[in-house]
């Protein structure tokens, strides 16, 4: 007799499923990575990896809820529910599908996985339908979606009978332990990641490369991340309203409000063909109004003083902003934080930003920090930016 076969009948469906669609999500990031590889781009076993513990988190919140539905409903004792569970679970399907094929030609229209800012299209639906109408091959989607759906439908009607035929009984106290086991395990799958914080989709981008972390995201991951910032932008009018006031501030010498230049051109003071060492130390609540760079006269930080009056003291690079998250973005990219909702290390679509230290050739980068770099999503913004950083945090100690 097969494990299987001792399994309940509930966790054999819904691990039956799961499987299934773990098998086709799989399938189409192979086919997404071949399909959209740059040239000469190798294949990554890591990035197959990652990507299957993303696919693994959506597949264990769909197993676990069936998994509850199941045990509420009793479909097994009670045949004739059957077809609501096949209806509910074409439901299900049929968005999985909306949001791959989404996600398939909104990477080929963007270069970016599946975001929330699609929603904003609903704003102008006729226009974003004409669109999109004459863009991608409709109809051959929808055939392709169809077909599908039949299949599917056609394999849960399958699974539904082979296990009904399955007169194996699973002894109360075995079916207790197994479906403990279930949830613990689908737990796990959904936090991701054994730690404080659970996997996020800055993770992938400690693959390194970006088109890499790009494949081995799904577009349920990316959706639902960006979800918070799908109405993240900025207003024209008023950006060129306060130009040259910004302009003025910044030392701006050719002024362009309508084409908003910023450019600024300085030459180094210094012997630029040394190379010493460079350390930037980011302290938690460490403001400058309190500090003895900047004046007090309780000279309150005098050692710190005394590195600033021996090396570089940079007395203009500051956060206008509590948060920390705010003052790290701050000190590596050197904008502020302007974000409203959350903070920008958080939106998927503004960690690809220029940073200095990849200016700094022939260095080793390091990033060394107490904690998680997974808080607020640091590490998406350190990866994606900084070429070949080591990061070590808190466990590396």
């Amino acid at each position: 007799m097969q494990l299987s076969s001792k399994l309940p009948k509930v966790i054999r469906f819904a691990l039956s499923l799961m499987a299934m669609l773990l098998l086709v999500m799989m399938a189409y990031r192979l086919f997404f990575f071949f399909h959209y590889r740059p040239i000469n781009k190798p294949f990554s076993g890591s990035m197959v990896l990652m990507g299957l513990r993303y696919d693994a988190r959506i597949v264990a919140v769909i197993g676990l809820s069936l998994f509850i539905l199941f045990a509420i409903l009793k479909p097994f004792k009670f045949p004739q529910r059957q077809k609501i569970f096949i209806g509910l679970l074409a439901g299900v399907f049929l968005i999985f599908l909306i949001f791959y094929a989404g996600d398939f030609y909104y990477y080929d229209y963007l270069k970016q996985r599946l975001s929330a800012a699609v929603l904003n299209f609903a704003q102008d639906a006729a226009i974003s339908a004409k669109m999109m109408w004459q863009t991608y091959p409709i109809v051959k989607i929808v055939i392709m979606i169809i077909i599908l759906m039949m299949l599917f439908v056609w394999y849960i009607k399958k699974l539904f009978n082979k296990i009904n035929n399955d007169a194996v009984l699973v002894k109360r106290k075995a079916g207790i332990i197994f479906s403990v086991l279930f949830v613990l395990l689908s737990a796990v799958a959904i936090f991701g990641k054994v730690g404080q914080y659970p996997l996020r989709w800055s993770d992938a981008f400690s693959l390194s490369d970006d088109f890499k972390a790009n494949t081995a995201l799904n577009p349920f991951q990316s959706f639902f991340s960006s979800m918070s910032f799908k109405n993240s932008g900025y207003d024209i009018k008023k950006v060129k309203a306060g130009y040259l006031l910004m302009a003025d501030y910044l030392g701006v010498k050719e002024k362009n409000a309508e084409t908003l230049n910023y450019n600024r051109t300085y030459e180094p003071s210094a012997d630029t063909t040394l190379q010493p060492n460079v350390v930037v130390v980011i302290c938690e609540s460490f403001s400058a109004y309190k500090s003895s760079m900047f004046g007090n006269k309780l000279n309150a930080t005098p050692y710190f003083n005394e590195m600033c009056n021996k090396g570089i003291f940079f007395e203009r690079c500051f956060t206008p902003a509590f948060g920390t998250a705010r003052g790290v973005w701050a000190t590596l990219t050197g904008l502020p934080d302007v974000e409203d909702n959350k903070t920008a290390s958080r939106n998927p679509s503004a960690v690809d930003q220029h940073v200095i230290m990849n200016d700094f050739n022939g260095y080793n980068k390091f990033y060394f920090l107490g904690g998680s770099a997974t808080w607020a999503n640091i590490r998406g913004l350190l990866t994606n930016n900084i070429k070949d950083l080591k990061i070590y945090e808190e466990e590396d100690f």
